[in-house]
């Protein structure tokens, strides 16, 4: 199987598919790679800021307000131009080529629920991943914890044997997975 998605213009910085038996590297920008189908749904660990939210005008600030006003529907303008839609179109490809399952790893579920995530993502026109999100939807959060810290200890509680991941994530906030044993095991790749 061939994915052909293209980034032109929206960030996909930090890609990185891992596998715990075999190092598998999906890599967005290249046409041509290739990625086995497995049995199991693979689950992407989802970042929004700077993957899919990358406008200046519409942000995470403005959708918790929104939230809290419970004024949803007459805010349209936000719902179109808060997600790129360059990035949703290629995580509609990666989705309709692999049918996986979303964990947030985004600062936005701290700040959010998962029922207000969900909405976010039938509002922003990605219900594929509102309808895809894993029981445990979020990488856990602590204080001090780094993007690496929430990933591990997510896949050390809820990640099946032989199930694959992929994380999309910005350099920002993905940088701890840089010096990761995932990238010393060649387990780890970025595009």
């Amino acid at each position: 199987m061939c994915c052909n998605i293209r980034l032109p213009s929206c960030r996909f910085s930090c890609v990185m598919l891992v596998d715990h038996s075999k190092c598998t590297h999906l890599c967005l920008a290249h046409a041509g790679c290739r990625l086995i189908r497995s049995y199991m749904k693979p689950i992407i660990f989802l970042d929004v800021d700077d993957v899919l939210a990358i406008s200046r005008e519409f942000t995470s600030y403005q959708v918790m307000i929104i939230f809290k006003s419970g004024d949803l529907d007459n805010w349209p303008e936000l719902w179109d131009g808060l997600l790129c839609a360059q990035a949703r179109r290629n995580l509609a490809a990666l989705h309709g080529e692999f049918a996986a399952q979303y964990v947030i790893s985004s600062s936005w579920s701290h700040y959010l629920t998962c029922d207000q995530m969900r909405e976010v993502f039938d509002r922003c026109q990605l219900e594929f991943v509102a309808k895809n999100m894993h029981e445990a939807w979020t990488t856990p959060k602590r204080s001090g914890w780094s993007r690496y810290d929430e990933i591990h200890n997510w896949t050390s509680d809820h990640l099946q044997p032989g199930c694959r991941v992929l994380v999309l994530d910005d350099d920002q906030s993905g940088a701890s997975l840089r010096g990761s044993y995932l990238r010393d095991r060649g387990r780890w790749m970025s595009s």
